[in-house]
Parts: structure tokens; sequence; C-alpha cells
């Protein structure tokens, strides 16, 4: 009981809806894992790009081909998912998206060379729709008086995420390197460097979808074979006469009659009415728009300072870099992105 009151005097506000307990740990495990996946690579790239022997000036265009592919296949796989979830309900889409996340997460571990990581890079960003249907439950648990909290979780997971991801990645990449008494050369983890972490990354994705099997509620089923009644015209042009005895006499039909008395609509306007009474409307709103706008404009700086920032900072000093090794990449993402958890919860969401 005390915990409960802990918990809803710190992330609620007053008068609040609390929210399931289950179904929130559920999604921030996997959220988390998810931005682990997105961000984990971010302190050893360039030396994996390297390891591929790819010159020190060609380092930052390869990395580059690896670190778009994800956001790439992500920009057209986001619209896919989100019609899944809607379609066949949100735990079979959510589990659907993670096996994927976890498979291709799995061989992004073996990479060895170029083509191969922008591939299973690519991958991940194709099964990249757990964050969309995390948000799409959260929405269907919550409240005016807790939408904020519930997408709090949501953004506090993959912050989190992306503070683990590359930190852990940071110290378990290149074992043989920095761990020569534990991992010797010319095994296994001296081919595949990168391994380690994906397959922890992997393994928790997939134990978190086991306990979302069994924890998380299936949605109920919606009735899909109903189709929506159109409403009749009032007035039509065939004229109904009661006959003698109480009965209706229906006009005689000829085979010069014709069988669709109202007019077609011209292309144009057809398009133009699909587009006016459908969601797509939406796009012309002005609020919608800047939104949109803003939102775009801060994604593009995050992701731009994100890629480039491991580059500076691996890029030797005869480069005018930083010369950090992965190690020491990851620590400072650690130390810079504990701050936003506590932002978000308690500052943002109040």
């Amino acid at each position: 009981m005390r915990i409960n009151n802990f918990l809803k005097e710190t992330f609620y506000g007053e008068n609040a809806t609390p929210l399931p307990i289950g179904i929130c740990v559920v999604l921030y495990v996997l959220i988390l894992f998810n931005g682990m996946v997105t961000t984990n690579l971010s302190s050893y790239l360039p030396q994996l790009v390297k390891s591929f022997n790819i010159t020190e000036v060609d380092t930052g265009k390869y990395a580059g081909f690896v670190s778009s592919a994800l956001p790439v296949t992500r920009v057209f796989s986001s619209t896919f998912w989100g019609f899944i979830c809607d379609k066949y309900g949100r735990k079979l889409s959510l589990l659907s998206a993670g096996s994927g996340l976890t498979i291709a997460t799995f061989m992004f571990g073996f990479s060895f060379n170029i083509i191969w990581a922008v591939m299973t890079r690519s991958m991940q960003g194709i099964f990249m729709g757990v964050i969309i249907i995390g948000r799409s439950i959260i929405a269907d648990i919550s409240d005016d008086t807790n939408l904020s909290t519930g997408l709090s979780i949501t953004v506090s997971a993959m912050n989190m995420g992306y503070i683990l991801g590359p930190s852990m990645a940071g110290f378990l990449v290149f074992p043989t390197e920095k761990y020569p008494n534990v991992f010797k050369k010319g095994t296994f983890f001296d081919k595949c460097k990168v391994f380690l972490p994906n397959f922890i990354i992997a393994m928790g994705m997939l134990i978190s979808l086991m306990i979302t099997f069994f924890l998380l509620p299936k949605n109920k089923k919606e009735d899909i074979g109903i189709v929506e009644q159109e409403n009749k015209p009032s007035n039509t042009n065939i004229n109904r006469s009661v006959g003698g005895e109480g009965c209706i006499e229906e006009p005689s039909i000829s085979e010069k009659t014709p069988l669709l008395t109202e007019k077609r609509e011209k292309p144009f306007q057809f398009y133009f009415n699909m587009f006016t009474k459908s969601k797509y409307r939406r796009m012309v709103n002005k609020k919608f728009f800047l939104s949109l706008t803003l939102y775009g404009l801060f994604s593009l700086i995050t992701v731009g300072y994100d890629d480039l920032m491991p580059v500076f900072a691996a890029t030797p000093d005869n480069f005018h870099g930083l010369s950090m090794n992965t190690s020491d990449i990851g620590l400072l993402y650690l130390l810079t992105g504990v701050s936003m958890i506590v932002i978000q919860f308690l500052i943002i969401n109040r």
C-alpha cells in the first residue's frame, strides 16, 4: 500500500487514475531493449567500420551507410506496423515485431563486412515497430488524467535504452583486444567482434517477449465483418403507387430503362472526396503540419548529432579528433544520458 501511494504521489498528478503496473512494466522492458538496439552501435561503429579494412578517411562515409540503414527502412515499416497493429491486434503485432527484431539483432552480431552490417541493420529497421505498438497500448489503457504519464513511460524506456545500449556495448565489443586473458586471439569472439553485446540484447528481448506472451492480455477481437450501412437517398426517380388491394405496384421496367439513375463522379471529384473524407485530411491541418515540421527538424538535428558524435570522438588526433576508444565513448553516453530520465519523470509529465 505504501509503495502504491509513493508511486501515485511521485508519477501521477492530482486526481489521476493509476495505470496497470503489469502492462507498464512489460512495455517498459520491451521498449528499453528496442532503444538499446537503436543506439548500441553508436559507441563502436567507427571501430567496426575500420575492422572491415576501411581507411580512416572513408570511415565516416561507410559509418553513415550503416547507421542510416535502420532509419531509412523504419520510415516505410512504421506505417506497416501501424496497419498490422490495427488489423490483427496489439499483442500479435507486438510479438511479431519483437521476434523479428530479436533475430535481426542476433544476426548483426555476426557482422564481418560492410554489406552484412548494412543488410542486418536494415532488417532491424524493418522490425522496429515495438515503440509504435507500445504507444498504441498506452493510449488504450490511459485516460485524460494519466496519458502524459503513460507516454512518459515509453519515452523514459527509450532514453534508458539509449543510455544502456552504447554504454554496455562500449565495454563488451572487441573483447580479444580489451580482455586478452579471457578471450583469446583466433577464437569466435575474435572473428565476430561485436557479437557479445548484440547477443545479450537479443536474449534480453527474447525473455521479454516470453513474459509479454503470458502477462499482456489479449485484446478483444473486434467484429470486422460489420459493413457500414450507406444512407439511402430520400428522393428517387422511381415513383411507386399503391394498388387497389394495398399492394405496391412497381413501375414497368424495360430493356431501355437505365440501371444507374445517378450521375457518376468525375475522377478528379472522386479523388478530392476521398482525400477530404479520409484520415489524410489531417495533413492539411495547420497544427498537425506545424507539429510534424517541428518534430522533423528536431529529429534531423538529433540523429545527425548522434551519428556524427561517435565518429568525431573515435577519430585520431592527427585528423583533429578526440582519439577516444569504445569504452570512453560508452562512458560518455552513460554520463550525459542519466539527466534525461530525471527530467522526463519529474518535470515534463507534471
